[in-house]
């Protein structure tokens, strides 16, 4: 029998941030994009054209199929989507929000240990040129003005902050600015 020598990856949810995701595993060379899952079939079926990989409308098809997924779906979905995957081995790149609840993400953190399987957050945004660039000309942000992206499928859900979050959502800011400034 000759040693796989490619990982087996796979996307959940190719709505805007997924496309983005099975484009670098398509782009990787020792992966191998094998599976696109969207509880839109139209949509799976549209990323797997685009990508490669065989479209799949429910996560649970990939149990034991595949090394490595990447959850890119609503955040009410992250613990039951990523709970499954993880009792099954697969190492996981789950976007963030890693839950709803500091109980969900404990219980993925303690299967992820009980199966020894890598489960890592999506953090690329501090990575993201244009956050780099704003981050060392805004010192004391007093106006923060958001869009929806026009871009975005409309089952993705609305891009707006209630204005009584906008205090915390600017605190969150400056404490991810002082983090991002002390491991750069």
């Amino acid at each position: 029998m000759t040693p796989r020598t490619s990982l087996r990856a796979a996307v959940i949810g190719v709505g805007h941030l997924g496309r983005f995701h099975a484009r670098v595993y398509a782009e990787l060379p020792d992966v191998e994009l094998r599976y696109i899952v969207d509880i839109d079939p139209v949509r799976a079926a549209g990323a797997a054209r685009q990508y490669g990989g065989e479209a799949l409308s429910d996560h649970r098809e990939l149990l034991g199929k595949v090394d490595v997924a990447s959850v890119v779906t609503p955040t009410p979905t992250h613990h039951t989507i990523a709970r499954d995957l993880l009792d099954a081995g697969t190492a996981i790149l789950l976007e963030k929000p890693m839950a709803m609840t500091v109980e969900e993400a404990d219980d993925l953190i303690q299967i992820a240990r009980k199966r020894r399987a890598a489960l890592q957050i999506g953090h690329i945004e501090r990575f993201n040129p244009a956050y780099r660039a704003a981050r060392d000309l805004i010192r004391e942000p007093v106006f923060i003005e958001c869009h929806p992206d026009p871009d975005a499928a409309p089952s993705d859900g609305p891009n707006m902050i209630p204005l009584r979050e906008m205090p915390a959502l600017i605190q969150r800011l400056k404490a991810f600015d002082s983090l991002a400034k002390a491991v750069d």
